[in-house]
């Protein structure tokens, strides 16, 4: 079975911290299996993670696919600058992307 994916992950695990009280975790892994077709294993390691929760997690928006050209030299900076800090090239350049679009251009104008 593939693993899900960080929203799925979210959506699931916020479900059942909103099911732990109302169910118990003795009866909350039969319905993970049923809910999400999940292995008793991975329900009960939904149930564990949730036991630790204080609230829901926050759900992750879903991403799309946008291609852009960009010199090598810079292909190259972005990557090394990922991998120091441990994260992934998508995540590296939107948090870049925010960045730019809250404060603007280097022409002191709000970028839109």
């Amino acid at each position: 079975m593939p693993k899900s994916s960080k929203k799925t992950h979210a959506e699931r695990l916020n479900w059942t911290i909103q099911q732990l009280p109302l169910q118990g975790a003795r009866t909350l892994v039969p319905s993970l299996i049923k809910r999400y077709g999940v292995s008793r294993r991975q329900a009960y390691r939904y149930v564990s993670e949730a036991q630790v929760c204080q609230s829901p997690v926050p759900v992750p928006q879903s991403k799309r696919v946008f291609t852009v050209k960009l010199p090598d030299d810079l292909i190259s900076a972005i990557r090394r600058h990922a991998r120091a800090r441990e994260t992934s090239l998508s995540d590296l350049v939107a948090e870049a992307l925010r960045i730019f679009l809250d404060h603007g251009d280097r022409g002191g104008k709000k970028a839109r």
